[in-house]
């Protein structure tokens, strides 16, 4: 039978966690066929090793591709191998060191968009774990069922619903080369598609893990580095531009206000606080980073050498 959904599981390096990942998917009690589309890219553990054992177990199930040369830093891995073999009418996302707490989440969620035919999405709360499964925080982005706009969407990866809480129509990302305005297609561009494409609904229901601080993650490679960090947050400053254009101003405001967060953040990292001042986000700051940010422009290496004192403790 033709899977109704397909399941992308993108890993690299996930030798500890992909198992988990797989089993969660093999754990759904759904009443329609599914397909699990994993994407090793070259791991140089043994993830490899895993996903074709249990490709060997469930073939009609999970269906691997098994790079021996790394592809990310070609191209996205997303756009490029897994949307194009899906056979599915929606497609659910998990990265392979993340994992899904709830077997009913596919069935919910197919349900309601099954009978919504107006929604292009839904999503859920989710725990923040650490490696070891234990929790960190758990997130309730919203209070109780509703639907999204994308005003609520345009947040950073930890203010918004985690891309594993994610279940679309196939046809948002039909034909996409992995860009959007010019923007790579990474989980916040993703939702605005879908927010541009139809509802979205939330549902205040937990029903998957998103595992932070793990070895090879971005958070660790990037999210740490502050020069690089800044750079990630300035490649949304035109993207925000481009969908102002895009919608004809409908959320000027909000897209401005994004924009210059951004900014702010950036500027913060990189402690440029006569950048940071010039900010509309300064005016709405915390008294004490207000403050910080004021001093810093007259006496900056001592603000500098205050948060490296702040940050060694």
């Amino acid at each position: 039978m033709t899977p109704k959904v397909s399941i992308i599981c993108n890993t690299y390096n996930h030798e500890k966690y992909i198992a988990q990942a797989l089993d969660s998917f093999l754990a759904q009690k759904t009443d329609f066929p599914i397909e699990v589309l994993v994407h090793d890219d070259a791991s140089t553990d043994g993830t490899a090793a895993i996903v074709r054992q249990y490709a060997e177990k469930y073939p009609d199930i999970i269906k691997p591709i098994l790079q021996t040369e790394n592809q990310y830093q070609f191209r996205v891995i997303t756009y490029t191998y897994q949307v194009p073999r899906a056979q599915g009418k929606y497609i659910a996302f998990c990265e392979g060191d993340d994992y899904w707490t709830d077997p009913e989440k596919l069935q919910l969620q197919y349900d309601f968009m099954e009978s919504h035919p107006d929604y292009s999405a839904c999503c859920h709360a989710y725990d923040m774990v650490y490696a070891d499964r234990s929790l960190l925080e758990r997130r309730r982005d919203f209070i109780g069922d509703r639907d999204l706009t994308l005003p609520d969407l345009v947040g950073n990866q930890l203010e918004i619903p985690h891309h594993a809480t994610f279940f679309a129509l196939r046809s948002v990302v039909d034909g996409c080369d992995g860009y959007f305005l010019g923007t790579l297609v990474n989980d916040m561009v993703f939702r605005i598609r879908c927010a541009l494409c139809g509802k979205i609904r939330y549902f205040d229901r937990v029903m998957s893990a998103y595992r932070r601080f793990v070895e090879g993650s971005w958070t660790m490679t990037e999210g740490f580095q502050k020069e690089r960090f800044a750079k990630n947050l300035e490649q949304y400053i035109p993207f925000f531009q481009k969908l102002d254009d895009y919608t004809e101003e409908k959320y000027h405001t909000v897209l401005q206000e994004a924009a210059d967060s951004r900014r702010f953040q950036a500027a913060l990292l990189r402690r440029d606080y006569r950048t940071a001042h010039k900010c509309d986000s300064f005016k709405v700051a915390p008294m004490w980073k207000r403050a910080a940010v004021s001093v810093g422009c007259v006496f900056p290496k001592t603000v500098a050498l205050l948060e490296k004192l702040r940050e060694k403790r």
